[in-house]
């Protein structure tokens, strides 16, 4: 009972990146080559902030369940920041890097060029993905 929110979560994950590449496909074959590249790669960086909500988690799980409330909402704050920093960092960082990313990953033009607007876009949502790590992983250790 407890891993189902966690499976549902990996499952809304899968059918997005599925979506996202059936979508791609009804386009063109370059299409599929950038989405896949470009979700691999968003996935990539968003292991960042799973490692930063992972050690949080299990922080804020600790102090609560020793009913130091004070001192988990101050870690919990903390790690709010610090996602939010490492979201705003790697949002920048991804969008600058972008061009470069997908020309050491895709063959053609077109896919590079695709590619590179799937990753800026993605790279927009850094900032949410991050703070959303952070609370979905406190609020399942509390």
């Amino acid at each position: 009972m407890l891993a189902l929110p966690m499976l549902g979560e990996q499952v809304g994950n899968f059918m997005i990146a599925m979506v996202d590449t059936v979508l791609a496909g009804r386009i063109s074959k370059e299409a599929i080559a950038a989405v896949g590249t470009a979700a691999y790669m968003g996935w990539f960086f968003m292991v960042a902030f799973q490692l930063l909500a992972i050690g949080s988690g299990a922080l804020v799980a600790r102090l609560f369940g020793r009913r130091d409330i004070k001192t988990a909402e101050r870690a919990l704050n903390q790690a709010v920041l610090s996602a939010a920093a490492l979201g705003v960092v790697l949002s920048v960082a991804v969008f600058s890097a972008a061009p470069l990313l997908a020309e050491a990953l895709t063959r053609t033009e077109e896919a590079r060029r695709l590619c590179v607007v799937y990753l800026r876009v993605d790279s927009i949502g850094f900032l949410l993905a991050s703070v959303h790590f952070i609370g979905a992983v406190v609020l399942r250790g509390t």
